[in-house]
């Protein structure tokens, strides 16, 4: 089979509404204000901004279905290479050890040089703009992830919400049931399987 991985920087999220994908700025309208909170000023605006946000950087090696997810701060491009070299690694452990073909959206870390340098042997096609259907493991993924985790629950703490991200990794891939994968998950389908698995959430 053909050794493809996708990735996507994911859903961006705020604390004020829910995941707005394509769009990073909110609207403020006055009818949606809580008690105490304030429209944002040109002198506030970009502090208020940064505030609340995570960017979910994920890969989906095409054959598996196996799936690795980092909650970061950002997007730019030093994040999303050490976010490869991470998930070469994820994946290294499955036995995947040859990636021939990346798959991305059109996001400006991914069209940084240095991205495409870091992909190594890897052949880079960057999709259409304005087409995620041509990315639509990981845009399905993307809708999974926020429906079964981002959103299923409220979190206490932004750093409440990153320790599930990381079991989230841990469910999907050993224990969460694949309808591609015939219902089983999908690390069921690697010879090479890490065994110190946790106990599904």
């Amino acid at each position: 089979h053909r050794r493809e991985t996708t990735w996507s920087d994911g859903p961006r999220r705020c604390e004020e509404g829910r995941k707005n994908p394509g769009r990073r700025r909110l609207a403020y309208p006055q009818s949606r204000l809580r008690p105490g909170q304030t429209i944002p000023t040109p002198e506030t605006k970009n502090e208020q901004a940064r505030i609340g946000y995570t960017y979910l950087h994920s890969a989906i090696d095409g054959n598996t279905r196996l799936a690795y997810t980092e909650a970061r701060d950002n997007e730019t491009a030093a994040t999303a290479i050490d976010f490869v070299n991470n998930a070469r690694l994820f994946l290294a452990t499955h036995g995947i050890n040859r990636i021939e073909r990346v798959i991305t959206d059109n996001g400006s870390c991914y069209r940084a040089a240095d991205f495409t340098a870091s992909l190594r042997e890897a052949r880079h096609y960057r999709i259409k703009p304005y087409t995620p259907k041509h990315n639509g493991k990981v845009e399905r993924y993307n809708r999974i992830i926020a429906e079964e985790l981002l959103y299923s629950r409220e979190y206490t703490s932004e750093a409440q919400r990153r320790t599930a991200v990381e079991v989230w990794n841990v469910h999907y891939n050993y224990h969460r049931p694949h309808s591609t994968r015939g219902g089983r998950p999908p690390a069921a389908y690697r010879r090479h399987r890490v065994t110190n698995v946790y106990a599904s959430y």
